[in-house]
C-alpha cells in the first residue's frame, strides 16, 4: 500500500455547513444555457445523440403537466411531430433539439427539479431525491456531458458513497471506467493507493483505490454530489496528480461557492449544476 498524503491536512472545521451556522443562501443554477450549440458541435457524434435521446425525456417529461396542444404552441411545433419524439419513434436534429432544450429545460428539467431541493437551515442539502431518480439522474448526466463536450475523459473517479449513483451514471453516459475511492481496503485487491482525506478527531480520514485503476496519460472526470469545502475533491485530485494522469475536470451536482472556487484557484476546471451562495 502506498500512502500520498499530505502531512498538513485540511480540518473538518473548514465545512462550514457542518458548524450549525444559519447562512443567507443565495442559489445561482448553471446550466449549459447559452452557447450550448457551440459546445455540442465539438462533441463526439455520440454525446450529440446521447443530447438528442436527453431532449426526448425533456418532452416526455413536460407530458406529464402540460398536453401536446400547449406543448405545441410553446415549442411552436406540430402536435404529429411532438407525437415522434416523445414516442421515440424519431430524434429532432441538434439544432432543434438545443431549441426545446433551453425552452423547457427552465421550465420541467434539471432547473426545476434543482430548485425543489431547498437548503435546510444549517446549509445542508439534500439531494437524495435526484439520485434515486432515474430521470433525474439522466439529465444530470446531460449536464455534465454538456459542459465536458469535446473534452478527453478516460476515466470517471468519485468517492464513496455519495457520488456513486451520480459518477455511475455519467461513467455509462460517456462509455468510459469508473473509480471509486473507499475509506476501506476491499478484500481481494493486491495493491492500494492511500490519500489523506482530512481528520475526524484524533483519526486520520483516508481514501483508497486499488493500484493500477487510474494510470499514467489518463484523463479524470472527478465526479461528487455536493461539494461544501472540497477537501474530498482536493484528495481525489491528489490521487490522480500521483500517478501522473490529468484532471480533465470536476462535476457535482450542487457545489458551495467558497469550496468551488477554492478548487478553481487551484487550477481545476469545475463546473456544477448549481452553486449555493452563502
Amino acid at each position: 500500500m502506498k500512502s500520498i498524503g499530505k502531512s498538513g491536512y485540511l480540518g473538518v472545521s473548514e465545512d462550514w455547513a457542518m458548524s450549525g451556522a444559519t447562512p443567507a443562501c443565495l442559489v445561482s443554477l448553471v446550466s449549459a444555457g447559452e452557447g450550448v450549440l457551440e459546445r455540442l458541435r465539438k462533441a463526439s457524434r455520440s454525446q450529440r445523440l446521447l443530447f438528442r435521446m436527453a431532449v426526448c425525456d425533456l418532452l416526455r417529461l413536460a407530458k406529464r403537466y402540460v398536453t401536446y396542444r400547449e406543448l405545441g404552441r410553446l415549442l411552436g411545433l406540430q402536435i404529429t411531430v411532438l407525437s415522434r419524439y416523445v414516442k421515440g419513434h424519431v430524434l429532432p436534429d441538434v439544432e432543434r433539439s438545443v431549441e426545446i432544450w433551453l425552452k423547457l429545460g427552465s421550465m420541467y428539467g434539471l432547473r426545476d427539479v434543482l430548485v425543489e431541493l431547498g437548503l435546510k437551515p444549517n446549509g445542508v442539502v439534500d439531494v437524495s431525491s435526484i439520485l434515486g431518480d432515474p430521470v433525474s439522474l439522466r439529465f444530470v448526466a446531460t449536464d455534465c456531458v454538456l459542459k465536458y463536450a469535446g473534452h478527453r475523459v478516460t476515466k470517471v473517479l468519485t468517492a464513496a458513497t455519495g457520488g456513486a449513483s451520480l459518477a455511475t451514471v455519467v461513467s455509462m453516459t460517456l462509455m468510459v471506467p469508473m473509480v471509486v475511492a473507499k475509506d476501506h481496503m476491499d478484500v481481494g485487491v493486491d495493491g492500494f493507493l492511500e490519500v489523506v482525506r482530512g481528520a475526524v478527531g484524533e483519526r486520520l480520514d483516508l481514501l483508497y483505490i486499488p493500484e493500477g485503476s487510474i494510470k499514467k496519460g489518463d484523463s479524470v472526470l472527478i465526479v461528487d454530489d455536493v461539494v461544501r469545502s472540497g477537501r474530498t475533491v482536493d484528495a481525489l485530485a491528489e490521487l490522480v496528480s500521483h500517478v501522473k494522469a490529468e484532471v480533465a475536470g470536476v462535476y457535482c451536482l450542487v457545489g458551495f461557492k467558497q469550496g468551488l472556487e477554492r478548487l478553481r484557484g487551484r487550477g481545476l476546471r469545475v463546473e456544477a449544476a448549481m452553486e449555493v451562495v452563502g
